[in-house]
């Protein structure tokens, strides 16, 4: 999908300060680990992050001029992160939702009664701003 070459472009657009981007740029890794800590960043709302929406994901990777990237992220967002179809198609009464990068250790679980109590307040609140590709926090 989205070339890590422009990691740094992204993680300006994305309001990460160019000082949090040296820091990622000293450790350890190639461009690859950059991005994906710079994702990491911007997740946690370092420095003048404020939102962390797919559709801002998508408008920092259009500016950084992968235009293909960008109209690439709304079909790959709705396949790989429905949580209705998780849900639907699996028999798992629990899942795993944290892994640590580091130790890949499991960090947490959510049980399918928490998911779908989720889902139902999404549907009951009809909000443009609570989407299935919404973060959840429990």
């Amino acid at each position: 999908m989205f070339g890590p070459v422009s990691w740094e472009q992204l993680g300006l657009a994305l309001g990460i300060y160019i000082t949090t981007l040296n820091v990622i740029e000293k450790e350890k890794g190639d461009s690859t680990d950059y991005l994906r800590k710079t994702l990491q960043q911007w997740l946690n709302k370092v420095d003048k992050v404020k939102d962390t929406r797919w559709p801002t994901l998508i408008k920092a990777v259009r500016s950084t001029g992968d235009n293909a990237a960008a109209d690439r992220m709304p079909n790959a967002i709705k396949k790989h992160s429905s949580l209705r179809k998780l849900v639907r198609e699996s028999n798992y009464f629990e899942y795993q939702c944290l892994l640590s990068n580091e130790t890949q250790l499991l960090e947490g679980f959510l049980t399918r009664k928490d998911i779908m109590t989720s889902l139902e307040l999404i549907d009951a609140r009809k909000n443009e701003d609570v989407t299935e590709e919404s973060r959840v926090f429990f």
